[in-house]
């Protein structure tokens, strides 16, 4: 969340272009967990251009002055319980072709009911 005095006065499309807002706009659509960017006129206790982390259950998680990616990148991970795992490739090295020098002779079930 954005603190903008302000927007409730001016016109969105005047305000969604300037200052802060395409910098927070373009973090926030980085950040490693689905986010939404809502613009604020006031919040109790933030000054103007203060940006909120909010969790889904309206908790505040963080508060910071200004656009700051990095910060607000590392805030995401906390919130979700740290980094993601790194992702492994998949490739045909991981999918087996079955070998010719399988054993041919069928097997036959050992569960008996």
């Amino acid at each position: 969340m954005l603190v903008a005095p302000g927007t409730g006065v001016w016109e969105r499309r005047h305000w969604l272009g300037a200052g802060l807002m395409p910098g927070l706009a373009a973090a926030v659509g980085t950040l490693p967990v689905r986010a939404e960017l809502l613009v604020a006129e006031g919040y109790p206790g933030a000054a103007a251009h203060t940006v909120l982390v909010v969790r889904p259950d309206g908790h505040l998680v963080a508060a910071m002055s200004g656009v700051r990616p990095a910060e607000l990148y590392a805030c995401a991970d906390a919130v979700r319980g740290g980094s993601p795992e790194p992702v492994r490739e998949t490739g045909t090295e991981l999918v087996k072709e079955p070998s010719e020098k399988a054993d041919p002779a069928p097997r036959e079930a050992s569960a008996k009911r």
